[in-house]
């Protein structure tokens, strides 16, 4: 096969050769009253018959239904009418007959496929963008890390009914154990390192240490103003998931 062709495209040339009726030699000389018969065939629909019309000089001359140029060495290259290219058909190829004097042959055609891009400026693929989803940093009384992570979370405060806990005037600290038998602290953050944050004042922000997330397991955290009797003002757990790392 040739180089495909967009269906439905405009001023197309068709590659063929004409050769002696016994395929020995090519006919290099061929003018266009020596064509007999001269036809695009489209496989699985109707012949589009081309009407012969005069001798291009050039290969990119303007395009002329039923133009031939002579490529050389028995090789032509034939304008054909837009609907020899037509969508409805996977491939098309051109063929015909000619008669010199004494001689006689056929032009034979290459087989184009018919596409519905075009190659010469590429097929277009659009890649649907990569999807993922990373689960919520807190959520609920949960706050969750992956494991080698050192980051800063924001956590906000509310009572049981909702509403916003003003933690500007508290003295805040917040522990992160484990809930084994032993309750070993793995991190405890002053309240130095708590920044209060929010149009309420009901936002805490903290970084945890390396120790919280050096393996993926579940701890406890709680906040407490140690100013009031180490009251615990919000508690949850603390989740430690595994994600590709480097080594």
């Amino acid at each position: 096969m040739s180089t495909p062709i967009q269906a439905g495209s405009t001023d197309q040339r068709l590659r063929c050769v004409a050769v002696q009726d016994d395929y020995s030699t090519f006919k290099t000389d061929l003018v266009i009253a020596d064509i007999q018969s001269l036809v695009v065939k489209r496989s699985g629909a109707a012949d589009v018959t081309v009407t012969e019309n005069a001798l291009d000089t050039d290969p990119d001359d303007a395009h002329t239904d039923g133009n031939i140029y002579n490529a050389g060495g028995g090789e032509y290259l034939v304008s054909v009418p837009d609907a020899a290219v037509a969508s409805g058909a996977p491939s098309v190829k051109i063929y015909g007959t000619w008669t010199d004097g004494g001689d006689s042959g056929f032009l034979i055609g290459d087989e184009y496929p018919l596409v519905g891009y075009n190659w010469q400026t590429g097929l277009n693929v659009t890649v649907a963008p990569l999807s993922a989803s990373i689960t919520a940093r807190v959520n609920g009384t949960t706050i969750n890390y992956f494991v080698g992570e050192v980051v800063a979370q924001t956590v906000a405060i509310t009572d049981s009914a909702g509403s916003a806990v003003d933690l500007s005037a508290k003295t805040l600290q917040v522990v992160i154990d484990s809930p084994k038998a032993s309750h070993g602290d793995v991190q405890v953050i002053a309240s130095g390192s708590i920044t209060v944050s929010g149009a309420s004042n009901n936002q805490i922000s903290f970084t945890n240490s390396a120790a919280v997330t050096a393996t993926a397991r579940t701890l406890r955290w709680a906040l407490r103003d140690t100013a009031n009797g180490d009251e615990v003002l919000a508690h949850g757990r603390v989740v430690v998931t595994e994600a590709a790392e480097e080594d």
